[in-house]
């Protein structure tokens, strides 16, 4: 596929679905209706040193900005309504369209395990959630709205307990998203939607640092209809034949990302403000804590950019899986996309696309105005001390991030790579038959690597380069940053940042395909994974893994390549799909009708080991590596195989219902 008809496909990507409206408690619109932790959460960084962000003085404040969002919002509309164009959409749906069973003694606390490897993560000491953890002695599974937990012995291997985590068929619709293992503490993230939203359930420490005495009873509500909102529950672990829940909280909106590290939680939602001719804080302000304790943030919890389109809020919250505390609670008007984060910063990136218009000009009988919409991310820097995420910085640059791995801190600078896409049209109006016409101008696509500073001020900037390409991989390794970009060739760009105001580009090797996942592989290497392509047409024909000399990036060479034949993998665009372990020269991944687990050497280049066939119900699985033997895991069961032969042990397979 060309990168003019990817562009298209993928112009509407960052835009973000927040939830509706409406959260609990009866509130001041002066400020704050109670001293909780998200208040506790400000600090000397509670305004931004670069001042694009600040935090609202009131709640009147953060009404006005929304409603200012909602004018701009339905005066565009209104300009839009009866631009047509040959196939009948609007002008508007044109740019959218453009931009679219073991002893209880058996499952105690885990030892010190054996050697183990699993999903990828991006940032050293970081964990992301999954729906397959281990701990190097148990494996968990996320499945059918169930955490199934088994004890890893290779042919001696048992489910050990399960615990149910979420009913889908309640009301409030709750679907689990995500899992991780801390300790003996297992933490679940769900999502609550449709209908009155149930947040109760709290049988531990409540959100906004509440002690579990005040917490409220289960299946307490907040009024208000048709409301989302994501949850954290938390388990312990002592005893893993039966799981107990210690804590239950919520923030409102949509669940976007998490991440966990020194103990710490760090969640973040999307919530959509809609205020329909109300005033209360309640109707339009995101709301953290559960049941009776669910309250608005504060005003000065919440960040207002000066230029604003949107009525979504990121809603950032810090939570201590230990005790069940929120431990600091913010929201910043604009919404959140993707989400980087390293041990000492949290970074969203949200896409928006701003459009542009020219002075009206004539052509014939027509008055004609020029059209351009183009992406901006919008950058803001948490950062995280003490167990609390502080808003610190906001910044902005041109084009979108496709995925996290376009974004790593080094030395106190943010890179991150972007393609910088427009679109263009035209309006022709005729004054004297009072109608107007649409003409389509096309995509326009490049590429940059910008180097910010802590502000999120840009000292460097790398592009454009590679026109008409789009960037499919990324990886960045220190001072150096490999870039895969993609048309009908796969140039691999790798950039010296040594110097953060001038990054250079050292060298571009062109191949054919392109890579849609790099891996430093040790010794000089990197591996990629992602699909080979005709050098004409640009069109797929299947996955390949490709290893590459890195050792002197001025010099990148390709050392060798395998063609797989499967077309599609969910491994193209999820990292933690593929398990990658150079220490064992293992590489395993889904492929598009098995499960395929492969192993590299200098000598003998890429060997398949073997394979896995993939459950007619599976939409996911994971391979994990724990001391001699490796684990296949989906949501139909888990395969057990002896690593040296992937000779199968032991299996087991899952009922669902």
């Amino acid at each position: 596929m060309k990168s003019e008809k990817i562009a298209a496909a993928l112009l509407g990507a960052a835009l973000l679905l927040g939830s509706l409206s409406g959260c609990a408690g009866k509130t001041n619109r002066a400020g704050s209706p109670a001293e909780t932790a998200s208040g506790a959460a400000q600090s000397s960084a509670s305004k931004p040193a670069d001042g694009t962000a600040a935090a609202a003085k009131s709640y009147d404040e953060v009404l006005s900005a929304l409603k200012s969002i909602q004018a701009a919002q339905e005066k565009q509309a209104s300009q839009n309504q009866g631009v047509m164009i040959a196939d009948g959409q609007t002008s508007a749906d044109a740019v959218s369209t453009a931009g679219d069973s073991a002893a209880q003694s058996d499952a105690s606390a885990p030892e010190d395990g054996p050697y183990c490897a699993a999903a990828n993560t991006q940032a050293e000491g970081v964990d992301e959630g999954d729906i397959v953890k281990t701990d190097g002695t148990y494996l968990y599974l996320l499945r059918d709205q169930e955490v199934t937990i088994l004890r890893a012995a290779g042919a001696n291997t048992a489910e050990v307990g399960k615990v149910a985590v979420c009913d889908p068929s309640s009301d409030a619709g709750e679907y689990a998203q995500s899992m991780y293992v801390s300790g003996d503490t297992l933490v679940v993230v769900t999502q609550q939607g449709n209908g009155n939203l149930a947040i109760g359930a709290q049988t531990g420490a409540g959100a906004a640092g509440g002690d579990a005495a005040d917490a409220p009873d289960a299946g307490s509500t907040l009024p208000g209809a048709a409301r989302s909102s994501t949850h954290v529950k938390l388990y312990a672990l002592g005893d893993r034949t039966a799981p107990k829940q210690t804590a239950d909280l919520a923030q409102d909106g949509f669940y976007q990302d998490s991440r966990l590290t020194n103990g710490v939680l760090y969640l973040v939602s999307n919530y959509d403000a809609s205020p329909s001719g109300t005033d209360d804080p309640k109707d339009y302000v995101p709301c953290v804590g559960g049941g009776d304790a669910a309250q608005p943030l504060p005003a000065d919890s919440i960040y207002l950019l000066p230029e604003q389109d949107s009525t979504t809020y990121a809603v950032v919250s810090a939570i201590g899986v230990s005790d069940g505390k929120t431990l600091s609670a913010q929201a910043v008007l604009g919404g959140a996309g993707t989400v980087y984060m390293n041990d000492k910063n949290l970074y969203l990136a949200s896409t928006h696309y701003e459009t542009s218009a020219s002075q009206p000009h004539t052509e014939k009988q027509y008055q004609v105005v020029d059209y351009t919409s183009r992406s901006t991310t919008m950058l803001q820097r948490f950062s995280l001390a003490d167990g609390k995420a502080a808003l610190a910085a906001s910044g902005s640059i041109s084009g979108y991030p496709f995925s996290q791995s376009a974004l790593d801190e080094y030395d106190g600078h943010l890179r991150i790579a972007v393609t910088d896409d427009s679109y263009t049209y035209q309006i022709y109006t005729d004054p004297a038959y009072g109608f107007s016409n649409y003409k389509d101008g096309g995509n326009k696509s490049s590429n940059s690597l910008y180097v910010l500073d802590g502000d999120l001020k840009t000292v460097g900037t790398l592009g454009p380069f590679a026109d008409k390409e789009l960037i499919s991989s990324v990886r960045f390794t220190g001072a150096t940053a490999y870039v895969v970009t993609f048309r009908e060739t796969d140039p691999l760009f790798a950039v010296d940042l040594s110097d953060p105001a001038n990054p250079k580009k050292l060298s571009a090797l062109k191949l054919t395909g392109f890579s849609n996942y790099l891996h430093p592989w040790g010794d000089g290497l990197m591996l990629g994974l992602g699909a080979d392509a005709d050098t004409k047409t640009g069109e797929t024909s299947g996955m390949k893994l490709s290893m590459f000399n890195v050792s002197d990036p001025a010099k990148v060479s390709e050392v060798t390549s395998v063609a797989l034949g499967d077309g599609w993998s969910e491994a193209l665009y999820n990292q933690k799909a593929v398990l990658a372990d150079p220490d064992k020269g293992l590489i395993a991944f889904p492929g598009e009708s098995s499960y395929l687990v492969y192993t590299y050497s200098a000598d003998g280049g890429f060997v398949k080991k073997g394979s896995f066939d993939i459950p007619v119900h599976s939409g996911t699985m994971r391979g994990v590596s724990i001391g001699d033997d490796f684990y296949v895991c989906s949501p139909d069961g888990v395969t057990a195989v002896e690593m040296s032969s992937l000779r199968q042990v032991w299996k087991q397979e899952f009922s669902f219902g």
